[in-house]
């Protein structure tokens, strides 16, 4: 399954936010912070010289010795020395002369040191404001990285003569800095800040190298422009397509509708209850198998029905998909996409991935049974569903309906938490989980090893449903785990786009036959379920192939994808659909015949669809190979500052090393105080100088060098979201570790998209998959 892969490259070269850095400032710090080290040592020991010697010498004159003292106490404070004082004290008691010479001098060190590194700070200061703009200039596809009003409004106020050092520029200065950062240290595709390539799969081969072709998307805001054609309900276009909400069912003589309100910004969800009476019930029955013209409704109901059913959310109106495909080209644009919409970036590569694939495979194996150990530790809401999913059939819309008003009734459907990518806390004290941290927390090497998961009684997880897993190679050998999911997940948006440039794409087409051979031995066929895009920044997160021969949800799929709006599949209505329990498994009918669903989208379902979700995949053996993101591992001992790198099989990081900072510890009056304690804690700690920081929940961590005065900005906007403590994570590989180049720019940062198990035709795969699913493995 694995003779192709997808390299996610950042879009722009690391050299250019690493060109933040100032390594010289850095080092002046912290020679600074030597000198003053040094300075407060002497002067703690002179100090002590002078209370044991000097202030209890007999006869010592009253001034004299209030001299002492105030001296005394200033050098135990580590205070500068001043001369007239030292010159009294030369006086009093001459002997100490030498001594008092060496504390002048010494002072005198720490003086000139801080004053040059205050002059240096002032320099790095005026030199980093107009330093983004000319470096994004210096790439190509650098000035694309930016929204074309961001450029128009600096290029303006350049021409106006207003300089970098205005409150404005200054902002302008720092946006520039972030766009940096996230299109150079991150390389999750973006727009122009993170790229797509199809690279091939090989035992052997030359190292990975991106060149300058350049293949640009632009596909519509298919949520924007739901949200546009619903607002105008009262002026529909008879060409669009209506379609009746998904998420509804019949209750008696009123039907029940759950939809989000298309005019609010915060997907608040609203639930209708409606009479089915002679207005209403032509145009559901009109809309139950699928989508109609606007053409055929509006004749037919009261005038402005339609359109009110529309503007209220009931039905949705549609438009077809509008795309811009692009095309291989050597040339790579000055400015992004003036239209709202989403753009996606695709680049040609040279060489191949190259890996013991075998001992990652192994490797990913041992990660699973390490995340069945946390599952089984924490429990879940499963239980109770499954409560709800009986022996005897049930609609699936009415176990939906009792769910949604069971989290409405705890008030769990307001709850928005960021996502947890932590090692938990053990639940039960003795759980396989509670014996694994122990053992590990014991290792020399903080590595999990298979004999570890043994003895802690980790089931065995052979992968019997194909998976993808996004690694980054690092230079010593083995790879940083990024993520890991069901295959066809991660790489949805992009596959239909990379077939039309490259002419196919192997681990697509391993997959669907995959998928083929399965159906076609159990007899139960694959259903994709659509969901509708629901927040406007990710709508073009829905697209995806068509790997199935039906689906069900949306009943609109033409926004999916190219595949689905050239039609041949069929529509199964939720409303048609059953679910049961049978051998301690959920299974999902149509017609009173068992379905596979199956979900090809790499975003997380916002309620209400995640609570259909979560019936329709309770057993899905797709849904099965999802597995716990376990980046965090500090989350798992909350006793401790510091957590070194966690691997598995001594070959896969799953957890790079991490520090906690209590927020207190970051207080720093200006920036050459807050640069001079982030290098105190930098030595203190053995931090490295590229990390990620980010709050105590870990939720979105910030690229940061901690040779750049820029670091102190990074911390700021970190800890402004509030919090006592900041996570500070080890970037793996580290900024000069980088293996991938680019034309001409240098380095990149890169992630590999790699399809397991690697050896197994689709077919054996397919049959060990309907072998697990009877239950007989």
């Amino acid at each position: 399954m694995s003779e192709s892969a997808v390299l996610r490259v950042a879009g722009l070269p690391i050299r250019l936010w690493l060109a933040a850095a100032a390594p010289g400032l850095a080092a002046g710090v912290r020679a600074l912070e030597h000198a003053e080290s040094a300075y407060r040592r002497e002067a703690a020991a002179l100090a002590v010289r002078l209370g044991e010697e000097l202030v209890p010498r007999p006869g010592l004159p009253a001034e004299a010795r209030r001299t002492t003292l105030s001296v005394r106490r200033g050098l135990h404070r580590g205070r500068p020395l001043p001369e007239d004082q030292s010159a009294r004290l030369k006086r009093i008691a001459p002997e100490l002369s030498p001594c008092l010479d060496r504390m002048l001098a010494l002072s005198a060190d720490v003086g000139r040191r801080e004053e040059r590194v205050r002059a240096l700070l002032a320099e790095e200061h005026d030199r980093l404001l107009a330093a983004p703009w000319h470096l994004l200039h210096e790439v190509p596809g650098g000035r694309a990285c930016l929204p074309p009003e961001v450029v128009a409004d600096i290029e303006r106020r350049l021409s106006g003569g207003e300089p970098w050092t205005s409150k404005r520029m200054r902002r302008r200065s720092d946006y520039l800095w972030r766009m940096i950062a996230r299109g150079a240290a991150k390389t999750t595709p973006r727009t122009w800040l993170g790229h797509v390539c199809l690279i091939p799969v090989a035992p052997t081969g030359p190292g990975l190298s991106v060149n300058g072709q350049v293949a640009v998307d632009w596909t519509e805001n298919v949520q924007a422009r739901r949200h546009d054609l619903a607002r105008s309900g009262k002026a529909l276009d008879p060409g669009h397509l209506l379609a009746l909400t998904p998420l509804h069912r019949m209750e008696g003589d009123r039907l029940r509708i759950w939809t989000t309100d298309p005019a609010s910004a915060d997907h608040r969800l609203l639930t209708y209850r409606m009479r089915y009476a002679a207005a209403l019930g032509p145009v559901v029955e009109a809309l139950r198998g699928g989508t109609r013209p606007v053409a055929d409704l509006e004749p037919a109901a009261p005038p402005g029905f339609v359109g009110r059913l529309v503007e209220l959310g009931v039905l949705e109106v549609s438009a077809p998909l509008r795309q811009r495909p692009g095309r291989w080209t050597a040339t790579t644009p000055e400015h992004g996409a003036a239209d709202t919409g989403f753009v996606d970036v695709y680049r040609r590569a040279a060489g191949a991935f190259t890996a013991d694939l075998a001992d990652l495979q192994h490797a990913v194996e041992q990660y699973r049974r390490l995340s069945l150990l946390v599952d089984a530790d924490a429990g879940g809401r499963a239980s109770r569903l499954r409560e709800r999913i009986g022996p005897r059939p049930r609609p699936v819309m009415d176990v939906f309906a009792e769910e949604i008003a069971a989290r409405v009734e705890e008030g769990e459907l307001d709850k928005r938490t960021p996502p947890d990518h932590g090692w938990p806390v053990p639940s039960r004290t003795g759980s396989g989980y509670a014996r694994l941290l122990g053992l590990l927390a014991a290792a020399p090497g903080w590595d999990v090893t298979e004999a570890m998961l043994d003895a802690a009684g980790a089931p065995r997880a052979r992968l019997d449903w194909p998976v993808d897993c996004v690694v980054r190679p690092l230079p010593s050998g083995g790879w940083a785990l990024d993520n890991l999911a069901p295959a066809a997940v991660l790489d949805a948006r992009f596959v239909e786009t990379l077939r039309r440039l490259h002419g196919t794409v192997p681990s697509a087409e391993a997959y669907r036959d995959f998928l083929a051979e399965l159906d076609r031995i159990t007899g139960i066929p694959s259903v994709e379920l659509l969901m509708p895009p629901m927040v406007e920044q990710a709508a073009n997160a829905v697209r995806r192939p068509r790997y199935t021969s039906a689906w069900t949800g949306d009943p609109d799929p033409r926004h999916y994808g190219t595949a689905w709006a050239e039609g041949g599949a069929r529509y199964l209505p939720l409303g048609e659909l059953t679910v049961h329990s049978e051998d301690g498994r959920a299974v999902v009918c149509h017609a009173g015949a068992p379905v596979r669903i199956c979900t090809h989208v790499t975003r997380t379902p916002l309620v209400p669809w995640s609570v259909l979700t979560a019936i329709l995949c309770a057993d899905s053996p797709q849904h099965a190979a999802n597995v716990r993101r376990l980046r965090r591992s500090l989350t798992a001992f909350p006793g401790q500052a510091h957590v070194p790198r966690i691997t598995v099989a001594g070959s896969l990081v799953v957890s790079a090393a991490q520090w906690r900072l209590p927020s207190a510890e970051l207080a720093a009056d200006g920036d050459l105080a807050g640069f001079r304690t982030l290098t105190r804690l930098r030595d203190r700690l053995g931090l490295p100088r590229w990390v990620f920081v980010a709050g105590a929940s870990g939720y979105r961590p910030l690229a940061c060098d901690l040779d750049s005065v820029r670091a102190l900005r990074v911390i700021e906007q970190v800890l402004k979201a509030g919090g006592e403590e900041l996570t500070v994570t080890e970037m793996l590989p580290a900024a000069d570790e980088l293996s991938v180049s680019d034309h001409g720019g240098g380095q990149v940062a890169a992630e590999v998209l790699l399809r397991l198990p690697h050896a197994m035709p689709p077919t054996e795969l397919a049959a060990l998959a309907a072998q697990v699913s009877a239950g007989s493995t």
